[in-house]
């Protein structure tokens, strides 16, 4: 395989470079999902309180609603 490497100048790592590039997107994109189902205890109980928008958004305001299920919001 190396020999086939050298005659053909290909680097057998070359294809975890646009893997390490996507990464830190993904990281910051999983973070903000995540951010938008938070919850936390208030007075014992749960109740959420989604992260990384305006709280005066509709989104926002629905995902309070919904008790922070995604599937009922209403975005437009």
């Amino acid at each position: 395989m190396m020999k086939l490497y050298r005659e053909e100048g290909a680097n057998p790592i070359g294809g975890c470079l646009p893997m390490l590039l996507q990464m830190p997107f993904l990281f910051i994109l999983y973070s903000v999902i995540k951010g938008l189902a938070n919850q936390v205890l208030k007075h014992g109980k749960l109740v959420s309180h989604p992260r990384y928008i305006p709280i005066t958004s509709k989104m926002y305001k629905s995902l309070i609603a919904s008790h922070g299920r995604s599937r009922r919001l209403a975005w437009t």
